[in-house]
C-alpha cells in the first residue's frame, strides 16, 4: 500500500513538472510571439505604401488643362503613420489644391517637373519638396508632390492665411479644415480615387486614418507648458482627455488647439453601453465630444487663435 501511495505520488509530480513545463513552454512561446509582435509595431513607422499614378515617370498629358498640385506629407508623430494634404485658402475662404499658374500637355515637358517645385519653394520656402508623379481628370492636370521633412515641420500657431495642412477625416468625412469649407473639386477627387485616402503597410493593410477633435485652451498659456489633462465630465466613465467634435465657440482669450485623434475603438456613449474602449463619443452640456482614454492616441495638428 504504502509503495502503491509513493508510486501515486511520484506520478502526480512527474504530471505537476510536465504541467510546468509546458506553461513556461507556453509563456515563452507567448513572448516570442509578443517580442515579434513589439518589432512589427516598431516597423509600422518605417514601412508604408501609398498609391501613386504614374509613380516617377516622365509627364504627359492627353490634353492641355489647367493644372493643379497634389502635395501631401506622411506624419510618423501619431500612433500610426497618417496623411496630411496641402490646402490652399482663396478669396470666397474655401480651401482648395494649389493652382499652377500655366496650361500644359499632350507632350513631356522636362521642365515641368522643377518648374512646379521651385514655385512651391517660392511659397514655402522651408518645405523640402520631391516629385512623385502625375495625374489627369476630366478637369486638372495634377502634378503630384511630397513634402519630405514632415517631422520638422513647425506646428501652425496662426490663424488660417493662405495654406493648411489637411487631414482624409476632414476632407471626405467633414468637408471643413476649422470653418473653412473644402472645395467641392478636392472631395470629388478623394471620392472618386479611394486609394489617395489611405496608407497601407506591408501586408496590404490599411491603417487607421485619425479623426480631428477641438480643444480650447486660455491664450495666456504658453505654447510650451500647454498639456491637456484627464477630466471627469461624466462620472460613470471616469477620467478622459476630452476634445469637440465640432469646432467649439471661443473667446478673444482663447485659442482652440486641432488635434488627430486615432480612435482604435469607438461607439455611441449611452447609459446602457458602458464597454471599456479607448474612445467614447458622447454628449456633455448638449456638445458632442470624444471621450478619449489613452494619452497616445492624439496629437496637435495646429493652434487657431
Amino acid at each position: 500500500m504504502l509503495k502503491h501511495k509513493k508510486h501515486n505520488e511520484k506520478e502526480k509530480t512527474a504530471t505537476i513538472l510536465s504541467n510546468l513545463n509546458n506553461l513556461v513552454d507556453t509563456i515563452n512561446s507567448k513572448n516570442d510571439k509578443l517580442h515579434k509582435k513589439r518589432e512589427n509595431i516598431t516597423k509600422i513607422h518605417s514601412n508604408y505604401h501609398y498609391h501613386i499614378p504614374n509613380m516617377n515617370k516622365p509627364i504627359v498629358f492627353s490634353t492641355i488643362k489647367p493644372v493643379i498640385i497634389f502635395m501631401f506629407q506622411i506624419r510618423f508623430a501619431g500612433l500610426y503613420p497618417f496623411l496630411l494634404f496641402l490646402l490652399q485658402k482663396q478669396k470666397d475662404n474655401t480651401l482648395t489644391f494649389i493652382n499652377y499658374p500655366s496650361f500644359d500637355g499632350r507632350v513631356n515637358d522636362k521642365k515641368m517637373i522643377n518648374n512646379c517645385i521651385i514655385f512651391i519653394k517660392q511659397i514655402y520656402p522651408k518645405l523640402i519638396i520631391s516629385y512623385k508623379g502625375f495625374y489627369e481628370t476630366s478637369y486638372n492636370n495634377i502634378i503630384i508632390l511630397e513634402s519630405n521633412n514632415s517631422e520638422n515641420e513647425d506646428i501652425h500657431t496662426n490663424n488660417i492665411n493662405e495654406d493648411i495642412w489637411s487631414t482624409i477625416h476632414e476632407i471626405v468625412n467633414i468637408e471643413k479644415v476649422y470653418n473653412y469649407q473644402i472645395n467641392k473639386s478636392v472631395v470629388d477627387l478623394f471620392i472618386k480615387n479611394p486609394k489617395f485616402l489611405f496608407l497601407k503597410d506591408d501586408y496590404n493593410n490599411k491603417y487607421e486614418t485619425p479623426i480631428v477633435g477641438y480643444y480650447t485652451q486660455k491664450k495666456n498659456i504658453k505654447f510650451a507648458c500647454f498639456d491637456i489633462y484627464r477630466e471627469t465630465l461624466i462620472p460613470s466613465i471616469g477620467k478622459c482627455y476630452n476634445f469637440y467634435v465640432n469646432i467649439p465657440e471661443k473667446n478673444e482669450n482663447e485659442n482652440i488647439m486641432r488635434f488627430i485623434i486615432f480612435t482604435e475603438n469607438i461607439l455611441l456613449f449611452n447609459n446602457l453601453n458602458m464597454e471599456n474602449t479607448n474612445a467614447l463619443l458622447g454628449k456633455y452640456n448638449n456638445k458632442q465630444m470624444f471621450f478619449i482614454k489613452k494619452y497616445d492616441n492624439f496629437k496637435l495638428l495646429s493652434i487657431m487663435s
